[in-house]
């Protein structure tokens, strides 16, 4: 019975051990890296872009305000 357990045992220690053959994910992660920056710099720019937008809106309401 113990022997049983002990070649199960190692079983799967063999599963566990590095895969032969091609690398897994280094095809296309030069890729997705560069995807994700573009993604990330879109939402940044888009940010910015709109706090510009309401803070031009705010200055021109308190101007108008200031005026009447």
């Amino acid at each position: 019975m113990y022997r049983f357990f002990n070649i199960v045992i190692l079983n799967r220690n063999f599963d566990c051990m590095a895969k032969t053959g091609r690398e897994k994910n280094t095809k296309n992660k030069a890729k997705h890296s560069k995807l994700m920056d573009r993604k990330k710099n879109k939402a940044r720019s888009e940010k910015i872009l709109r706090k510009e937008r309401l803070q031009a809106i705010v200055k021109k309401s308190q101007e108008n305000q200031d005026n009447s």
